[in-house]
């Protein structure tokens, strides 16, 4: 039985893969990683993940989507997630991947893989910057720096968010996101008909 004390919340991140976790308080309850396309199970899974931890959905208090940025289909799945549950007045935040540079200790640089030989980058100084750099130049960019990336490199960006979980989802819950429309590595118009 759960305590009127107890808080859980649900995090759902489809930017790459699949990414969910359940967390009550200061523990996680369980959670789910996986490279492959949440296309093809993301409702069927977070159906059997709320079923293995005892919730249904109206006694999550939050549900927190990123939106961003990432695979157009995986975000474009999680977003129809996103307003059904709103529309079932259900609580919803929403937050980018590489707002995880709020909570680290240490200063990183945010790389993902934008496709088209080009990279995403991000940096915080005051607040977070970000641009798209050719695959050519980026060793130009990140040569000295500290990276956190869920697609390149060390891949060390869910042991990191596994680690600042709290923390981020602390900073989420107090911050006015931004994070209210589908981040895309770049504009339809971009993707589908510059050459």
């Amino acid at each position: 039985m759960t305590s009127s004390n107890s808080f859980k919340k649900f995090i759902i991140d489809t930017s790459i893969g699949c990414n969910l976790w359940v967390i009550e308080n200061d523990k996680i309850l369980d959670s789910f990683f996986t490279d492959e396309k949440p296309s093809k199970f993301l409702f069927k899974k977070i159906s059997d993940f709320l079923e293995n931890n005892n919730l249904e959905m109206d006694l999550v208090d939050s549900f927190y989507f990123c939106k961003g940025p990432g695979s157009y289909t995986g975000l474009r799945i999680s977003d129809s997630l996103q307003k059904y549950l709103e529309l079932q007045n259900l609580k919803v935040k929403t937050y980018f991947n590489y707002q995880i540079l709020n909570v680290l200790d240490e200063n990183y640089v945010f790389v993902s893989n934008a496709f088209k030989d080009e990279f995403f980058l991000a940096k915080k100084s005051d607040k977070i910057s970000y641009q798209k750099v050719k695959k050519d130049l980026l060793s130009d960019y990140i040569s000295s720096e500290k990276i956190v990336s869920f697609d390149s490199f060390d891949r060390n960006y869910f042991n990191l968010f596994n680690d600042k979980i709290f923390k981020f989802i602390n900073f989420i819950d107090n911050e006015m996101s931004d994070a209210k429309k589908i981040f895309y590595y770049r504009t339809l118009e971009e993707e589908y008909f510059r050459k």
